[in-house]
């Protein structure tokens, strides 16, 4: 079995007053550089073995998807201020459930997060392409997806979540390779472009087209 490589690029180091621990920011980039997330934690700079990286005491956040800036500071030894200037697509952070485990470390997060997407499409003619790609590509996905997995999109479209229907279409057609007409593409490019969804899914799908 084949794991992804990944290469860590170090941004900052913010050693913490005494000097004992260090908040680490950097940017893993995965499969020569498909997947991209910025990351921060705070290491036990007191082991050196493993310079220029030391053990993870605590995580503290991660953004995927895209390149955003991340800062953090320490306010004093157990107090610690993790900010963004970027507006973040709130789906794509990453917190931890505890803050630095049995470590007596407060963590405050100041990010300006992004309105969430609209879901609902801005007209019929948008609907009708996405109900048209959909039952053009049912064959496929119900032999890869199993039986009926069609009907779960199109109840999808009929709850008005058009943009999740179209974005999971779009991503199941890509995992499976299922081959697509110019038509189905033309489709789902019709939609794309009306529901301003990511350009990455229509990328993924050129390939299929026949």
């Amino acid at each position: 079995m084949e794991h992804a490589h990944c290469d860590d690029t170090l941004l900052k180091r913010v050693p913490s007053p005494n000097g004992k621990l260090v908040i680490v920011i950097y940017n893993r980039t995965c499969n020569r550089g498909v997947t991209f997330f910025t990351y921060a934690d705070v290491e036990d700079a007191t082991v050196w073995f493993s310079w220029p990286r030391h053990p993870v005491v605590c995580f503290l956040v991660s953004h995927a998807n895209s390149p955003h800036q991340l800062d953090a500071v320490w306010r004093d030894g157990n107090h610690i201020d993790v900010s963004s200037p970027d507006e973040l697509d709130k789906y794509d952070v990453a917190l931890p459930e505890h803050t630095c485990k049995d470590i007596d470390i407060e963590v405050v997060y100041n990010f300006k997060f992004k309105s969430p997407p609209v879901q609902e499409a801005p007209d019929k003619e948008t609907v009708a392409a996405i109900r048209e790609a959909i039952k053009q590509s049912e064959s496929c996905i119900d032999q890869k997806f199993g039986s009926g997995h069609a009907n779960y999109l199109r109840s999808l479209v009929d709850d008005k979540q058009h943009r999740q229907a179209l974005e999971l279409l779009c991503t199941n057609l890509d995992v499976e390779k299922c081959p697509i007409s110019k038509e189905t593409y033309a489709l789902l490019e019709q939609a794309a472009t009306r529901m301003a969804i990511s350009r990455s899914y229509l990328e993924n799908l050129r390939p299929l087209v026949q």
